[in-house]
């Protein structure tokens, strides 16, 4: 079977920004896909990067011919092998409206395409918004696991950031032992097996869910094999950020989200850094 490598946002940046070549991602015979996340990334933080930026990385999906995969939530969905209440929303106008457009303010408007005879656009107010809402729940909900758990985390994040001191409060002695021997336990791994099944049922189809059969229980079983890289990587950034004194960025869910695709050795993630 041929290997898929899933590129992660930035390195659709760092070829076409031409700080690497498509060669340094992408063996012969190797299928190369990107994530919606990537898209909802391109087309809603505007002020993280310029336009040209942005114009650059959708252009290396279309030059390459790289192919979209489900959003997180769909693919969880035929993972977990139920059916999908409907298809999984493309984003390839998005990618095209970026990649063809002059400005922002064209891509708002739409981007003719003469040939196609129609016009590619993408909703940029919307899209900013809802990306802003989820990422800031993300955020949201790790500081309050930090302040219920981390001695002296709350008052020290209650404070003006400038006048915080530059040492982030930490798990320290028996109550990072005790987490750590918690982020091992078949417990905890049930969690995140639960949370992403939970994810699951919201892009699935009601009446599916109400029929149980064999070939379900065993698409369980699968999923959670399936599932596992990502569950170990989603506990590592934990760990991280309750002992190392680390704060919750953004963008990191999604950064956490590419890993959902990585479902067996024939599906790896390309970061910036390295392959996983």
């Amino acid at each position: 079977m041929a290997k898929t490598v899933i590129l992660e946002t930035n390195v659709l940046y760092d070829i076409g920004l031409n700080r690497i070549r498509i060669e340094d991602v992408r063996q012969p015979g190797e299928h190369l896909c990107y994530s919606p996340i990537s898209i909802i990334e391109l087309i809603s933080k505007l002020n993280d990067r310029s336009f040209e930026d942005r114009k650059a990385a959708a252009n290396v999906i279309l030059k390459h011919r790289i192919d979209e995969l489900p959003d997180p939530e769909s693919h969880l969905t035929r993972l977990f092998g139920y059916k999908l209440a409907e298809p999984a929303p493309s984003y390839s106008d998005a990618v095209r409206a970026l990649a063809t457009g002059q400005s922002l303010e064209e891509v708002r408007r739409g981007v003719p395409d003469d040939e196609a005879l129609v016009r590619h656009s993408l909703h940029v107010p919307f899209t900013a918004t809802w990306r802003e809402k989820a990422e800031q729940e993300w955020v949201d909900s790790l500081i309050s696991l930090m302040e219920e758990n981390i001695s002296g985390f709350r008052e020290w994040y209650a404070k003006d950031p400038k006048k915080r001191s530059s040492s982030v409060p930490k798990l320290r002695g028996e109550k990072k032992k005790k987490f750590l021997y918690e982020m091992k336990s078949r417990e905890w791994f049930s969690q995140v097996i639960s949370a992403c099944q939970m994810r699951a049922f919201f892009k699935a189809d009601n009446n599916d869910l109400r029929v149980v059969t064999k070939q379900k229980i065993n698409k369980l079983t699968d999923a959670i094999t399936r599932i596992e890289f990502y569950a170990h990587m989603y506990t590592y950034y934990l760990i991280r950020l309750m002992t190392e004194g680390l704060l919750p960025k953004k963008n990191d869910s999604g950064d956490i989200d590419f890993f959902l695709y990585a479902t067996d050795d024939d599906h790896v993630v390309a970061t910036n850094e390295k392959l996983f």
